[in-house]
């Protein structure tokens, strides 16, 4: 997640949201926040109330929709995919193809792009991939990414996704496992694109099919080979 400008944290510290002119910083504080409320305290219905209030006067604005900002993507996201007693599944589809198109217009590659920030969107790209194409299968809607832009745009390196961490692993858990996990979802997001691709715009053919699911099966043996190997320490 992005870290907000110190003028931001600034005006959260002194309670003065209304300082706050991008309000996408203010959707992804209380998105934070009223997750954080309903895992450790599930029954606390008054201060998520009161959260998701001031997450939907956050929201109401239509810069968040429209202007292609790395900041406004992540709000999107975290909507769609975090505050679940918020968004319906019909409302996370939405956001996350609203969060597809201003991803493709801020651009993932474009050369006139600083290292950092591309380094940034390829991150976010393959996240958005993979909600892209399970909410695609799920649905039976077209993807908002086209599936050749996962073979032209490569997964972030290990070493890049190997400090996050969003939940603490269990004792013993070896710190690598999580960065496999996630670099394997974004390679199953490719298959799935594939999938997606095979069951609703190529002719009908059991040789294609056939090709899909040894696809799957490949990328399914890879993936529990090396998570178990990491495991397991053997």
């Amino acid at each position: 997640m992005l870290l907000p400008p110190s003028a931001v944290v600034e005006s959260l510290r002194a309670a003065q949201p209304y300082k706050i002119e991008e309000r996408a910083w203010l959707v992804l504080f209380y998105g934070v926040i009223l997750t954080a409320v309903r895992a450790k305290d599930p029954s606390d219905d008054l201060t998520a109330i009161r959260l998701k209030h001031n997450l939907w006067l956050a929201f109401n604005d239509v810069r968040i929709l429209l202007e292609p900002n790395d900041v406004n993507i992540q709000a999107l996201i975290m909507l769609a995919c975090h505050v679940e007693d918020f968004t319906s599944p019909s409302l996370c589809w939405m956001l996350v193809n609203n969060a597809c198109r201003l991803l493709q217009n801020a651009g993932v590659t474009d050369r006139r792009l600083d290292s950092q920030t591309k380094d940034r969107r390829r991150k976010t790209f393959w996240a958005l991939n993979m909600l892209d194409k399970t909410l695609a299968l799920t649905f039976g809607r077209p993807p908002t990414f086209h599936r050749a832009l996962a073979r032209e745009i490569e997964p972030p390196p290990l070493m890049d996704i190997m400090a996050y961490k969003p939940h603490r692993p269990p004792e013993g858990m070896p710190s690598s496992f999580g960065a496999h996990h996630f670099h394997h979802l974004f390679l199953l997001s490719r298959v799935m694109g594939d999938i997606w691709h095979c069951l609703y715009e190529e002719d009908y053919s059991l040789h294609t099919i056939k090709q899909r699911r040894e696809e799957l099966d490949s990328w399914y043996l890879e993936a529990t080979k090396l998570l178990l190997t990491i495991v397991t320490g053997s």
